[in-house]
């Protein structure tokens, strides 16, 4: 509600930043525009997806005659600053008036922000984290124009939703933003908060989870809604429930074997590519870090270690393994061009595996990747894999009984 505040939304991915900001615009705005950026997308083409999406249309020239006929013709836009858009309305109502503007309008970000502004409208920036670093400063600088334009367009604003740990690392700020931009932090939810999730869809689709159900999926979700939700959806096609039951269901074993096999399918590829990043090294050193630091927090509850007690760990079986950069090392397994195996948690202050998926496809492949005498990555094959994973379901505790 302050004019002139512009946002920041950051947050894991799938941790719901989208679904809670489109709800709470549905409340404050009458309509909005996005902007989902994609890699290798530059600035200028941000700019010119938001004009294109507010369909305006400028009077390159007006004339009134006496015939009820429209035309338009559209001269389509060439890049950013020397964009013109020009475009052409012609209405007979015989001998009134004729204005032709000095000059075409131009595409450039201020005029954006007027048209945004006149609008009534927000303009959200969808992941735009993945803008190259070089690009980032200019969504400072438009912050910056769309600030400036709030004492005639109080409504006007930027959302930029960017899925890292921090905000700086979605926008590059100029300094004289610092305290002109509102960060919010969207974080994992809560093991409640997962559970609400699944009590408001079983009471609308007449199914009944049980409270051993319920926490094996916020267990697997890591606290990402988007992991429960696909959790709860494959467990009703294991049901075969598609739509809202006329009788109560009772979600089995049987179901959650299916749907969490189901789950691991569908991952597969994309954690093997995962642990390969993680895994791959570049020159042969004394120690391979990241196998080492993968196979220690295999043995920790849920997968999840704080840096000095995992350093420990390791100390004891490898008594030389050096101190220094150990935190960096962690650190790196966090990042994407490292497969992302791990995420490290705020509130804990404690490293875990990113996906409680990427615990349970280490502990499976335990032997070939970290017992292998040589110092390099092995890719195991995705049916040993699930073959691993087949024999740890069975070996759960959870009777192969329907529970109430």
């Amino acid at each position: 509600m302050t004019p002139g505040k512009q946002i920041v939304v950051y947050g894991h991915s799938g941790v719901g930043k989208s679904s809670l900001l489109q709800n709470k615009l549905l409340q404050t705005y009458e309509h909005h525009i996005t902007t989902r950026c994609m890699r290798g997308m530059k600035f200028d083409q941000i700019i010119l997806d938001a004009f294109s999406q507010l369909d305006a249309f400028y009077i390159s020239e007006k004339s009134t005659k006496n015939e009820n006929s429209l035309k338009f013709s559209i001269e389509p836009p060439k890049l950013f600053s020397d964009i013109k858009s020009q475009f052409e309305i012609q209405r007979k109502i015989e001998g009134q008036q004729k204005s032709v503007p000095i000059l075409p309008p131009q595409l450039t970000p201020p005029n954006l922000g007027k048209m945004i502004g006149e609008s009534r409208a927000c303009w959200v920036i969808e992941d735009f984290h993945k803008i190259e670093d070089s690009e980032k400063q200019y969504l400072s600088q438009l912050m910056k124009i769309f600030m400036d334009l709030s004492d005639d367009h109080p409504e006007l604003k930027i959302i930029a939703i960017g899925a890292t740990n921090t905000a700086r690392q979605v926008i590059d700020y100029d300094q004289e933003m610092k305290h002109r931009v509102a960060e919010i932090h969207v974080p994992l939810m809560t093991s409640e908060e997962i559970k609400a999730i699944i009590t408001k869809g079983s009471d609308l689709l007449n199914i009944n989870f049980s409270d051993t159900f319920k926490s094996l999926i916020v267990q697997h979700s890591a606290g990402m809604a988007s992991v429960a939700h696909n959790l709860c959806l494959n467990i009703c096609y294991a049901a075969n429930v598609l739509e809202t039951s006329e009788k109560a269901i009772n979600i089995t074993k049987v179901h959650w074997d299916d749907a969490l096999l189901s789950y691991i399918e569908e991952s597969s590829d994309n954690i093997q590519n995962s642990f390969e990043k993680a895994l791959n090294q570049k020159r042969k050193a004394k120690f391979h870090h990241e196998k080492i630091i993968i196979q220690a927090l295999c043995d920790f509850k849920n997968g999840e270690a704080a840096r000095l007690d995992l350093l420990q760990k390791i100390q004891r079986e490898h008594t030389d393994y050096p101190s220094t950069g150990f935190k960096q090392r962690l650190e790196k397994l966090c990042l994407p061009e490292k497969g992302r195996i791990l995420k490290f948690n705020e509130n804990s202050g404690s490293f875990a595996f990113y996906d409680p998926i990427y615990h349970a496809y280490a502990l499976a492949h335990r032997r070939a990747i970290f017992e292998s005498k040589e110092n390099s990555s092995i890719s195991p094959e995705v049916s040993a894999f699930l073959e691993a994973l087949e024999d740890l379901l069975r070996k759960s505790k959870i009777p192969d009984i329907e529970i109430n």
